[in-house]
């Protein structure tokens, strides 16, 4: 494939992956809100991974259900400033900017949300766990504490694109810097 073909193509493939992380950041926190407020208690335990002797009548109170709504809003609005820091960088492709300051900007800032996200889902499930059991009888009350492979697949990724965008930058310099000689 030339090079011109190649450009075509990522730019291409850049306006159609700009809309649609924003969209993803617009309704995420929204998805993740909802899903706690919404879902029956039972689906809630099995998706924590909590077991029930109670025989699956569990029920919860308002305030539950919006401490566990807001725990849930944590990671994704973390989530979600990444997906809008990846918009951001598909835009300045779709402009043909790829070494541009605020390209890389928007790359590192879409690696660091991401990685902020999944850190900060490390601290709310056990606080989630605590919520969801609380009104269990005395003796079943959970706290657990979750890692699993997607996570680190997950932390991998944004430190990879970290390192990237950190290239990226060094990169830019370096051209800068030749453009000045010639």
């Amino acid at each position: 494939m030339n090079s011109s073909r190649h450009l075509n193509t990522v730019i291409r493939g850049s306006r159609i992956l700009a809309p649609l992380s924003l969209i993803a950041a617009l309704i995420w926190p929204l998805v993740e809100v909802g899903w706690m407020l919404w879902t029956p208690a039972p689906d809630l335990c099995r998706e924590f991974s909590i077991h029930l002797t109670t025989g699956g009548s569990v029920i919860l109170k308002l305030w539950q259900r919006v401490a566990l709504a807001t725990l849930a809003a944590v990671p994704a609005l973390a989530a979600s400033m990444g997906l809008w820091a990846l918009h951001r960088c598909f835009r300045f492709f779709t402009t043909g900017e790829f070494f541009s300051v605020q390209t890389i900007q928007s790359l590192r800032r879409c690696a660091g949300w991401t990685f902020c996200s999944v850190a900060l889902e490390f601290i709310t499930h056990p606080m989630a766990t605590g919520v969801l059991t609380a009104n269990f009888p005395s003796g079943e009350h959970e706290i657990l504490f979750s890692v699993g492979s997607h996570a680190f697949q997950t932390l991998l990724v944004a430190g990879t694109v970290w390192v990237i965008s950190g290239a990226m930058a060094e990169a830019g310099r370096l051209a800068d810097e030749n453009a000045q000689f010639v």
